[in-house]
């Protein structure tokens, strides 16, 4: 624990066991915190999920940097793998090494800005991946009109 942080809640308690109400000591302290926001990679379908917390890590807010992979253990399921383009600090549970061998695939993902839908498609998979959009060829192969033609 910090000394700041320890120095502040002994303050706190001393004013509020003297009746007085304490305003925000804590914040004078200068220690913050940010939610570290990443995105999940779904390697059955090479696609990232959309933006979610995985952490809150200490420090000011990050601005954008280079993409980083994170590998953390979830239990029972292997690894998770997220994709973020938020700098240090890195979750401590996450592994931001970028060495798992997922993590090119994972950054390729981000981005070509391929997004996984709920309903089993993407934004913009891979050449041969599945896609929630049906395929303008596929739609002139059995007679229905391209309106993209007109």
């Amino acid at each position: 624990m910090r000394r700041g942080a320890r120095l502040g809640r002994t303050l706190a308690g001393a004013l509020a066991a003297a009746g007085l109400v304490p305003v925000v000591v804590l914040a004078c302290s200068g220690a913050s915190s940010h939610p570290y926001a990443a995105r999940r990679f779904d390697a059955t379908r090479t696609c990232v999920d959309r933006t979610t917390t995985i952490d809150v890590v200490e420090g000011p807010p990050a601005a954008n940097c280079s993409v980083v992979c994170l590998v953390g253990a979830a239990p029972d399921a292997g690894s998770s793998l997220y994709v973020s383009l938020m700098c240090a600090p890195y979750p401590p549970a996450f592994d931001a090494s970028g060495k798992d061998p997922r993590c090119r695939a994972a950054i390729d993902a981000l981005e070509r800005g391929d997004t996984c839908f709920a309903d089993g498609g993407s934004a913009n998979p891979v050449e041969g991946g599945t896609d929630a959009t049906v395929d303008v060829a596929a739609r002139v192969d059995v007679g229905e009109k391209d309106a993209s033609r007109e």
